[in-house]
C-alpha cells in the first residue's frame, strides 16, 4: 500500500482528499489563503470519525491541512453487525 495513503472513494473524480492513510487515519485539505481559522467538523461520535472539531493548519499557499486518528471501525455506542443467512 502507498505509504501516503490513497483518495476516499467518495472524492470526486480527480480529488486527491480527504486521503486514507495505511493506520487509518484520514487527511483533510482545504484551499482558503484569505481564511483566518479552519476547522474540520466530522460529525460528532455517531460516524467513527470523533467529537472533533479538529484544527487545520495553513501553508504558505494558504491550503489547510490537517490529519485526523483513525477512524473507528464500530462507532462508540454502537454495536458491530454481523451479515444473517436466511
Amino acid at each position: 500500500m502507498n505509504p501516503d495513503g490513497y483518495p476516499a472513494p467518495t472524492n470526486m473524480r480527480g480529488s486527491t482528499c480527504p486521503r486514507i492513510h495505511p493506520d487509518g487515519s484520514i487527511t483533510f485539505q482545504l484551499q482558503a489563503p484569505d481564511a483566518r481559522r479552519v476547522q474540520v467538523q466530522p460529525g460528532g461520535m455517531d460516524n467513527g470519525l470523533g467529537p472533533g472539531p479538529y484544527e487545520m493548519a495553513p501553508d504558505t499557499e494558504g491550503v489547510w491541512t490537517c490529519t485526523i486518528p483513525p477512524a473507528s471501525p464500530t462507532p462508540p455506542g454502537r454495536r458491530p453487525t454481523s451479515p444473517t443467512s436466511g
